[in-house]
């Protein structure tokens, strides 16, 4: 690979990377709920473990059972975040998939 192109896949590879680094996150809190049925990436509050972890995807969905909304993992109803054990502090779009060129080194 020449130097010019290999330069130009680093700088393309770490713009992608600053982006999926940036502080595109929104607090439930602040920025409220995110778009029905959209692939997230969320922040929850893990209390057994008690610690800070990310789920995803993860979509924010009108429940089948019962009305109102819930938070499932891969869009299955049965694969509920439970408030009481997972709640959602933050949550955030998934970023796009890269679409660079790469050629093995």
């Amino acid at each position: 690979m020449s130097e010019e192109l290999n330069e130009k896949v680093v700088a393309k590879i770490n713009n992608a990377l600053e982006e999926m680094d940036g502080d595109n996150w929104k607090s439930l809190n602040d920025d409220g709920k995110p778009p029905v049925g959209v692939p997230l990436i969320v922040t929850i509050w893990d209390s057994i473990r008690n610690r800070r972890e990310l789920r995803y995807p993860v979509y924010y969905q009108k429940s089948m059972f019962g009305g109102g909304f819930r938070w499932c993992l891969f869009g299955d109803e049965e694969r509920v975040l439970m408030p009481d054990y997972s709640r959602v502090l933050a949550w955030r779009e998934l970023p796009k998939v890269w679409e660079g060129y790469f050629t093995e080194v």
